[in-house]
Formats: C-alpha cells, sequence, structure tokens
C-alpha cells in the first residue's frame, strides 16, 4: 500500500513539474521575444555604430542562452536564484525612467505606455515562473542529494 502512494506522489510530482517547466519555457519565449522585439526596435532608430548594434544582439542572445541552458536544461538553481534577485532591481530602474516620461497624452505616448505595460506584466509572469522553477529544481536537488 505504501509503495502504491509513492508511485502515485511521484507522477503528482512529475506532473506538476512537466506543467511548471512548460509555463516557465512559455514566459521565457514570451519575455525574450517581446523584450528582442523592443530591442531591436530601439536599435533601429538609434545612433548606434553597427558592431555595438551587433555587441549588444549577441549579448542579448547570450543571456537568452544563460537563461534557457543554467536554468531549464540543466535544473540549475544558482542562475534562476540570480534572475529572481536581478529582475526586480532592474525593474525598479526602469520604472523610474518609465516615470521620467513627459506624457502628452498623444497617440505614441499611449502605445508607449502599452508596450511598457506588457512588458512589466510578461516580466511578472517570468519572474513567477522563475520562483516556481527554482522551487522545483530546489526540490529535485534535495531529492537527488538525499539519495
Amino acid at each position: 500500500m505504501n509503495k502504491k502512494l509513492c508511485l502515485l506522489t511521484l507522477k503528482k510530482d512529475s506532473v506538476m513539474e512537466n506543467k511548471i517547466r512548460k509555463q516557465w519555457l512559455i514566459s521565457f519565449y514570451l519575455l525574450f521575444g517581446w523584450s528582442y522585439m523592443l530591442k531591436g526596435y530601439q536599435l533601429l532608430l538609434g545612433p548606434e555604430k553597427w558592431y555595438i548594434r551587433l555587441s549588444i544582439i549577441i549579448s542579448f542572445l547570450l543571456s537568452a542562452w544563460f537563461s534557457y541552458y543554467f536554468a531549464f536544461k540543466t535544473k540549475g538553481t544558482k542562475w534562476l536564484l540570480f534572475l529572481l534577485i536581478m529582475l526586480p532591481i532592474e525593474s525598479m530602474r526602469r520604472v523610474g525612467d518609465m516615470i521620467d516620461l513627459r506624457f502628452d497624452l498623444g497617440f505614441g505616448t499611449i502605445i508607449i505606455v502599452t508596450s511598457l505595460l506588457t512588458f512589466y506584466g510578461l516580466r511578472l509572469y517570468f519572474w513567477i515562473s522563475c520562483l516556481l522553477l527554482f522551487r522545483i529544481n530546489s526540490s529535485l536537488k534535495k531529492k537527488k542529494s538525499e539519495s
């Protein structure tokens, strides 16, 4: 009887883990896709030289790869902890930049505010997904060390 209960909870844990991993992957693709779109738009309009634009794109793609590989693929916790700490700090800095905008309620301002609110909504969704994945990965590491 005890073995059946253990297998049942293992199956439940596995289903929940897969659900959280899928949720994290969806939020990852949404946030990085949206960020890449916004950054690409800024780079098109910016006065930077081509090599500066290229270095920004490469650093952006490397950070996306680090996030995917160390948080999702290897089921790590250190990179997720770094993201859990840095995302709110970096968001607060950006909110300060957003407050600095002068609102003239033109059509362009409405589009900017809408895109920023979408960005912060995606960022919050990603942060919550990171928190859940951190808990799952931590429990997996704990189980692995116990056995």
